[in-house]
């Protein structure tokens, strides 16, 4: 029985092999252990004795014939993001248990209900595919920035890469089938309910991206909009969803525009996350003045992987995008102005900086490079959509724009709902709201800031009667001074007082 128990702790041994190194070191020790106890007079039983000498000399000469082949797996293949290495940091951390290696990190955001353990870094993570071991490491590689940015200064930045290693008899098996495994293992691992990231660019640091969870709570369900226009907006995603072989084939590439505008606090923001929660999207916030080139714009766009959602907020602020014809006017007016300064040439090139140009924007989203990268959302928000140039504004580039006005009573029942837990009839005050609501121009957030004022119902909506009639009495009497105003006496008597 013991010697069974022997054979079979030895077998164990030679299934789940040691390092090379270390076996070498053993081999050296056991060989040296095992010439002492030949000369001693039976330590152990000749056959477990004969067993144990051939398994260890068999397995060296056996791994010695063996190389080890690996495979590197950068974080960017060319100019754009790898999707292999994006599908390793998907499939990975499945493979890691806080008793598996030496290192773990763990952590959870207040939307998880366990604690999710990372991806670690200069770890060895094992995985094992059809009885093939793979051994998977996450290495950094400290380097700088090329000059070329404002100043010439170089900046820290860490590439990374996966190194991928396993016995060289495998490597066919291992470069397809297995990477091919790991593509849509990540795939299916995404379509899951995973937590969605909401990025932000850093220029001249490392990741270009930095990242937080998407903790937004908003979703079409509870945005306040018109049904009719929410489920438009919904079949066009879905619609999106499924074009890929269209867009294809009509030679397009495989994105979508959208443009959002309306006055402040209508909701444009909250749209932005219900869109990025249908699609299961993650979501990269730009803002136009970190940018400064046409280059960088292309560059940062290039590294944004497939399956996202590019937003930039307001885009009405960025003089870039303002309509050229009103540029010019305002560009000859600011030059006259300078002239009258008498404001010397070199102080006046010393303000500007660079910055990226509309033909880099019109390029970036709807040029050559737009191609380079499919099953992107663009999405521009704006409350002045007159200022933005009406290039931006075109099909192919803003394919669906859609403007997000004040509260109507079709939308205020959502929010009774949302709020109150209200159904349609469910107060008599509710009608009266929305009798109001059809003449009167407020926003939702206006009227949700009012709900949230009581918890009891009466009083939240009499909060909102009495908020909607102020609104409504403010544009009565705002719509009089401006009768006034532009009746003749008034304005003979305007200009009087400015005499």
């Amino acid at each position: 029985m013991e010697a069974a128990a022997a054979r079979n702790a030895i077998m164990e041994f030679f299934q789940n092999p040691p390092s090379p190194s270390t076996l070498f070191n053993a081999y050296a020790s056991l060989s040296a252990s095992l010439m002492i106890l030949r000369s001693t007079p039976n330590p152990i039983p000749p056959p477990i004795r004969r067993f144990l000498w051939s398994k260890i000399q068999n397995y060296f000469f056996t791994y010695r014939g063996r190389s080890l082949a690996i495979i590197i797996i950068e974080e960017s293949w060319g100019a754009e993001r790898n999707l292999l290495f994006d599908a390793a940091k998907v499939y990975l951390p499945r493979k890691v248990s806080p008793g598996s290696l030496r290192q773990v990190k763990m952590g959870k955001i207040p939307s998880q209900k366990n604690i999710a353990v990372g991806l670690p870094e200069e770890e060895n993570i094992v995985d094992f595919f059809r009885n093939i071991k793979v051994t998977w490491r996450l290495i950094s590689v400290q380097t700088e920035t090329k000059p070329g940015n404002p100043g010439n200064r170089s900046f820290p930045f860490q590439k990374w890469h996966f190194r991928l290693s396993f016995d060289e008899k495998n490597r066919e098996e291992i470069s397809s089938d297995y990477l091919q495994h790991v593509l849509a293992a990540s795939t299916s691992l995404t379509q899951e309910d995973r937590e969605l990231k909401l990025f932000t660019h850093q220029p001249h640091y490392n990741p270009r991206w930095t990242s937080a969870y998407l903790q937004h709570p908003a979703s079409f369900d509870t945005i306040a909009m018109d049904p009719e226009m929410k489920q438009s907006i919904i079949d066009d995603l879905d619609r999106f969803l499924s074009r890929r072989d269209f867009y294809k084939r009509i030679g397009k590439a495989w994105k979508r525009g959208y443009l959002l505008y309306g006055p402040p606090g209508t909701g444009k923001s909250s749209l932005v996350v219900a869109m990025a929660k249908h699609l299961k999207y993650d979501v990269y916030d730009l803002e136009l003045s970190s940018i400064h080139s046409n280059a960088e714009l292309r560059n940062v766009l290039l590294s944004m992987p497939t399956k996202s959602i590019l937003v930039i907020e307001d885009v009405d602020c960025y003089e870039e995008v303002h309509a050229r014809s009103k540029k010019v006017k305002k560009i000859k007016n600011a030059s006259k102005t300078l002239e009258n300064m008498k404001i010397p040439l070199h102080l006046m090139e010393m303000g500007k900086r660079p910055a990226c140009t509309l033909s880099g924007i019109l390029n970036a989203i709807d040029g050559l490079w737009s191609g380079c990268g499919e099953e992107r959302i663009f999405v521009f928000t704006t409350n002045y959509k007159d200022k933005i140039d009406p290039a931006l504004l075109r099909p192919g580039r803003m394919d669906m724009q859609i403007e997000l006005s004040y509260l109507k009573p079709s939308a205020f029942s959502v929010l009774a709902y949302n709020y109150l837990t209200l159904r349609d009839g469910g107060h008599p005050l509710l009608e009266e709201i929305e009798s109001i609501l059809q003449y009167t121009e407020v926003t939702p957030a206006s009227v949700a800031e009012q709900l949230l004022r009581s918890d009891d119902v009466d009083v939240a909506l009499e909060g909102v009667v009495n908020f909607l009639k102020r609104k409504k009495m403010e544009e009565v009497n705002d719509a009089d001074d401006e009768g006034s105003a532009a009746t003749p006496g008034n304005s003979k008597r305007m200009k009087l007082s400015e005499n």
